[in-house]
């Protein structure tokens, strides 16, 4: 995708300007954010309970 869109970006600032390339960029993003939000990946961490540590666990020196 990156290789592609270095690729076709020099094309359009060419033939268009920097301002349409802009535009463009803006509305990918535009997208892109509530896709963040609406697709449940992995990378959206679930509620998971964190371990308690035993007293003697967290009292004890370190090399024993």
């Amino acid at each position: 995708m990156l290789v592609l869109l270095l690729l076709i970006v020099p094309i359009i600032v060419a033939a268009t300007g920097w301002q349409v390339w802009m535009w463009i960029s803006v509305v990918g993003l535009v997208l892109y954010l509530p896709a963040v939000f609406l697709f449940k990946g992995p990378w959206r961490r679930r509620d998971v309970p964190v371990p308690q540590q035993h007293e003697e666990e967290a009292t004890a020196p370190i090399g024993d």
